[in-house]
This record gives C-alpha cells, sequence and structure tokens, in this order.
C-alpha cells in the first residue's frame, strides 16, 4: 500500500498578503520609535531597539519578496523570524511592573513560539495537504475542515475552475474550493489518478 501526500501550497496572492499582515506591526514599530526619539525620553533604548526592529522588518520584507520562488532563502523563514520578534519587542514595550495580569507575557510567548517556528519550519508538519493511499484519501484544508472518504464510496471528482467536486455514490455532493491552494491541479491530478485504480 503506498502512501502518498501533497502539500497544499499557497497561491502567491495568499503569500502576499499574509506578508502584509506580518509587515504592519513593523512599520508601527518604526514610526513609534521614530516618534519617540523626537521627544526626550528616559527609555531611548526601546525606542532605538523599536527602530532597528521595523527597519529589519522592511529589508525582510523585501528580501521575501525579491526572493519568492527561491528555495536556498527558505531554509529559514525569516519574514517569520522577524514578526516574532515584532511581538517580542511589543512585549517588552507594553510591560508595566507592578501589575498582576500582563498580557505582554502572552505577546513574548507567541513571539517566541513564532521564532522557533520560522527558524525550524522544516520539522513541523503541515496542516493543510493531502493524503492518498489505495483505500482513500484525506484532504486537509485547516484545522477544522478535513474531508476523509474512500475510493469505493465515490462515483466521480471533478475540476471546475477552482472547486473541487467529490461526487459519493449515494448521489452526495461535496464542493471543496481550492481558490487559495496554488497547486490545485496537482491535487485532482493525484485524486484521479488514486480513483481510477
Amino acid at each position: 500500500m503506498t502512501t502518498e501526500i501533497i502539500h497544499l501550497k499557497p497561491t502567491l496572492r495568499q503569500k502576499r498578503k499574509m506578508m502584509i499582515n506580518d509587515v504592519l506591526p513593523g512599520i508601527i514599530l518604526l514610526i513609534n520609535g521614530i516618534a519617540e526619539l523626537m521627544e526626550p525620553v528616559d527609555q531611548w533604548r526601546y525606542a532605538v531597539l523599536n527602530v532597528m526592529v521595523g527597519v529589519a522588518v522592511l529589508i525582510v520584507f523585501r528580501m521575501e519578496l525579491k526572493h519568492e520562488s527561491s528555495t536556498k532563502w527558505k531554509s529559514v523563514q525569516w519574514f517569520d523570524v522577524f514578526a516574532g520578534i515584532v511581538l517580542i519587542v511589543e512585549a517588552i514595550n507594553d510591560h508595566h511592573t507592578g501589575k498582576i495580569f500582563q498580557p505582554a507575557l502572552f505577546y513574548f510567548l507567541i513571539g517566541v513560539v513564532v521564532v522557533i517556528r520560522g527558524i525550524f519550519h522544516t520539522q513541523f508538519p503541515t496542516l493543510r495537504k493531502l493524503t492518498c493511499d489505495n483505500e482513500g484519501f484525506i484532504l486537509r484544508l485547516n484545522l477544522f475542515r478535513i474531508y476523509k472518504m474512500y475510493w469505493k464510496d465515490l462515483a466521480g471528482i471533478e475540476l471546475v475552475k477552482e472547486t473541487l467536486h467529490i461526487k459519493t455514490g449515494k448521489g452526495k455532493m461535496y464542493s471543496v474550493n481550492l481558490r487559495r491552494v496554488e497547486n490545485r491541479d496537482e491535487i485532482f491530478g493525484t485524486m484521479k489518478k488514486y480513483l481510477h485504480e
């Protein structure tokens, strides 16, 4: 029994959307740092740290756009590393001594997790994937949307534009939106190959 796993790759548009969501906090840190440096402040070190991290995030953002298709650049996900550093710096800025509830602690912990995931991203399993074997398939779109079916129960599958239609032998139809999946044709081809074996 052979098992084939295909990871669902996000579209270029989806990748860029995620990157823009990550770069915005870095821009805010940069602006806040510059604004704090223009005023006489006691904590000028935090202002300099904000500016440095904000500039670093913008540089990494530019490099990510430049090296989108390069596999050498992707051994470490630098943008995730710097997004985690942004969260850690926000935690340092938001820390208030004497308070019992410290939201900054959550920022810090999430930042550490994001940095570790960025460095060791090849070690972590991806949620979004198609797993096929001779018995059936599991199509996992995210943590909650999972399709698990056996080939013997299917009447057919077809890909219409960006939607995968799965028809069962009992006449039930499932429509799976693959609009945000770059390799939707590969997913469909693999499923069709196993269905007709």
